[in-house]
């Protein structure tokens, strides 16, 4: 099946299931096991269960809320970044920055003549363009996993036999 591209911004469909929310926990986690839901988890005292959201360079999860409804129990879906990559990004690049320059001014030769102001000039501007990459990276991170989302919702209804109700503008 091809990717369709979504709107980032775009609001998440809601499911209703015809089981209790245990019931669909416990469906979901077989169908974990046998491959068919990458990052499925148990959820704890607030949501109802997390799964993977992949995107590049920073993952995602998505995570289910269930409700009672008259049909069942209602699935409301949020997708949240993964912490830890954008923590290790926003460490190296500030690791790299100042002892880069103190590193780089070491390595050129002295016969060269370049005095060690030279090394800041360059070096810099052309470190602290990751730091402008950072917002473009999140946001493209973001439009792949709401895309990853919206596949990994069809899967859960597919297990579930859930239907999806009408997403609301």
């Amino acid at each position: 099946m091809p990717r369709r591209p979504h709107d980032d911004h775009a609001p998440l469909p809601t499911l209703v299931a015809a089981l209790p929310p245990g019931a669909i926990v416990d469906r979901l986690e077989t169908a974990s096991k046998r491959g068919r839901l990458a990052g499925f988890a148990r959820g704890g005292t607030g949501p109802l269960f997390r799964c993977a959201a992949f995107a590049s360079p920073f993952d995602h999860e998505l995570i289910a809320s269930g409700t009672p409804s008259p049909g069942g129990t209602r699935l409301t879906f949020r997708v949240r970044m993964l912490p830890r990559m954008p923590a290790i990004f926003a460490a190296l690049l500030v690791v790299s920055v100042w002892p880069g320059v103190h590193f780089v001014d070491q390595l050129l030769p002295a016969s060269w003549g370049w005095v060690s102001e030279h090394v800041y000039w360059w070096y810099l501007p052309l470190a602290l363009l990751a730091l402008l990459a950072f917002p473009r990276a999140v946001k493209r991170s973001r439009a792949a996993a709401m895309g990853s989302a919206h596949e990994m919702i069809v899967k859960v209804a597919a297990e579930l036999g859930a239907h999806v109700e009408a997403v609301a503008s």
